[in-house]
């Protein structure tokens, strides 16, 4: 079944925008794009979808997401705590600090808050950062794109395998959604080295 999208402007990015524009899909493919009358000459029997005088572009990508803080503020605001204004390090004990003051339960609706400011933003694809592994499941009918990254953290080796462990069958779904599954260690420093020796000849999605 063939669908034609009609717009005052086509921004196809790779070529120049296209002014009264149409954009031809038949099913989930892109068939054809160029100015209206070209494109719908080609495709009389066509259902469409007409955006008047609007912008139509391909998706955003967000590449570094954390979703599941989407709801950050609102927590600060619990905590009785004021967005801190000292360095990064400060910033960064704050964000560890109020995360453990979590229930596990908070971290689902946030991230599914996240999703929804994120398409509604025009983002189509993400490259999200997980701690919080069971939220995962707010995924499974997002129309999102992209790769779900599985954060590990800390410097305790036992505390590590542990994580590593787990994150080993979550691998095994392959996806959460639509996005593909994949490994983040937090950084060089507070990981340990076991995790990249593991990890640094395996084709999983690391940042």
């Amino acid at each position: 079944m063939q669908t034609l999208y009609l717009a005052r402007h086509i921004l196809p990015v790779t070529a120049p925008p296209i002014e009264d524009g149409a954009l031809l899909t038949e099913g989930d493919r892109i068939v054809a794009v160029g100015p209206r009358r070209e494109v719908a000459s080609g495709a009389a029997s066509a259902s469409f979808v007409d955006f008047g005088d609007a912008v139509l572009l391909p998706p955003l990508v967000n590449a570094h997401t954390h979703l599941e803080l989407t709801h950050f503020p609102q927590w600060l605001c619990q905590a009785e705590e004021a967005p801190d204004a000292g360095s990064f390090v400060e910033w960064i004990l704050q964000v560890v600090r109020i995360k453990r003051s979590l229930g596990m339960e908070m971290y689902q609706p946030s991230l599914e808050d996240g999703i929804r400011r994120s398409l509604e933003s025009g983002t189509g694809a993400v490259g999200d950062v997980l701690s919080c592994f069971p939220a995962r499941s707010a995924y499974r009918r997002s129309p999102l794109f992209g790769r779900l990254f599985l954060e590990t953290l800390g410097r305790d080796p036992v505390q590590g395998r542990k994580v590593l462990e787990r994150i080993g069958h979550i691998l095994g779904e392959k996806k959460a959604g639509r996005l593909f599954l994949g490994i983040s260690p937090h950084a060089l420093i507070p990981s340990p080295a076991n995790i990249w020796r593991r990890y640094s000849n395996r084709p999983v999605g690391t940042r």
